[in-house]
């Protein structure tokens, strides 16, 4: 007996790298179970669906925390999440822009929280490590 993933590797693929409001739509919904599975409060998230609108560099902001050590997608500290789904995800400047110009997520940041940096479109691990 053969069975069939509900999206396929492929599928996944095409979905998140080329798709920027059902990349968002994608992350969110998957934020969103991940937060159920470890008990956080669906009012602990916070996602704006309009893509075109200026958001301060903050996407997605969980307000909460959580204790599940077995869970290692969603960080445990309250977090504000940038999702990219193009080429501008793995782009080093714009990373550092993101970072500069939001008054918010410095604050966010300096008041010990996290901020995930959250490209989805295809990369090497020499990009990935050139972000870090």
């Amino acid at each position: 007996m053969s069975v069939r993933p509900f999206i396929s590797v492929d599928e996944l693929k095409e979905q998140v790298s080329q798709k920027g409001p059902e990349t968002e739509d994608l992350i969110n919904s998957l934020i969103r179970s991940i937060a159920r599975s470890v008990e956080m409060s669906a009012g602990s998230i916070h996602w704006d669906h309009r893509t075109n609108q200026g958001d301060g560099g903050r996407d997605l902001q969980v307000d909460a925390e959580h204790t599940d050590d077995t869970e290692t997608f969603l960080p445990k500290p309250k977090t504000y999440w940038s999702i990219k789904s193009g080429a501008d995800g793995l782009s080093k400047s714009k990373f550092r822009q993101e970072i500069k110009h939001h008054p918010k997520v410095l604050s966010w940041l300096r008041n010990g929280n996290t901020y995930v940096w959250c490209s989805t479109f295809p990369s090497t691990k020499d990009q990935r490590e050139e972000i870090e």
